[in-house]
């Protein structure tokens, strides 16, 4: 028994698969995709104008040296951020240590603020390595607390801002008063200056 085919390949029948070219389906292709990238050129242009990014071409030193700059800057920035969030938390650390501080009733606080710096003894400790010892520095009370010590050299630690890197924090305790500075590398050192004549009234 034998089977007509004719009808498969009648285009008044089935006109797709009788006229189906590939070579003629992708220059169709090809001809929508040229088009369609032409309209999104003319759009883009009328909407934000003429521009043509600089080509710059590279030579690999200078490339390996923008990488190597990059790098710096992006471990620069990192390091900033977690010094930031060091001193946050030294800052939080010293709240709570007041508010612990138990004041003793007997002792004397002082009344009023001193300007400028005052020689009194000074306890001084580093945490770190708990060398400890006894100086004779000045201080400046400012609104009944210790915002700064001066050295012998003229040099200072002081409350606020400053190109240092370090951290200053001052605390009144029951009987003294306590600054604590943390420094960028990691260093902390104790200040104690007891309440005594010359630094209250």
């Amino acid at each position: 028994m034998s089977y007509d085919k004719s009808h498969f390949e009648n285009p008044f029948l089935y006109p797709k698969l009788a006229s189906f070219n590939p070579l003629r389906f992708m220059i169709k292709v090809i001809l929508v995709a040229f088009l369609l990238a032409q309209a999104t050129a003319i759009h883009a242009q009328s909407r934000y104008g003429n521009y043509t990014a600089p080509l710059t071409l590279m030579t690999p030193h200078e490339n390996w040296e923008q990488r190597r700059q990059n790098k710096f800057l992006e471990m620069q920035l990192l390091s900033e951020i977690a010094w930031e969030k060091r001193k946050q938390q030294f800052f939080n650390e010293l709240l709570a240590t007041q508010l612990a501080y138990k004041r003793d009733p007997s002792a004397t606080l002082p009344k009023r603020s001193t300007n400028g710096f005052v020689t009194t003894q000074i306890r001084y400790k580093n945490v770190k390595t708990g060398y400890e010892a006894d100086y004779t520095l000045g201080v400046r009370l400012t609104d009944y607390r210790v915002d700064a010590i001066l050295f012998s050299d003229g040099g200072t630690l002081h409350d606020g801002p400053n190109n240092s890197d370090y951290a200053y924090g001052s605390l009144i305790g029951s009987d003294k008063f306590v600054v604590v500075v943390l420094y960028r590398n990691g260093t902390q050192t104790v200040f104690s200056i007891p309440f005594q004549e010359g630094i209250i009234d």
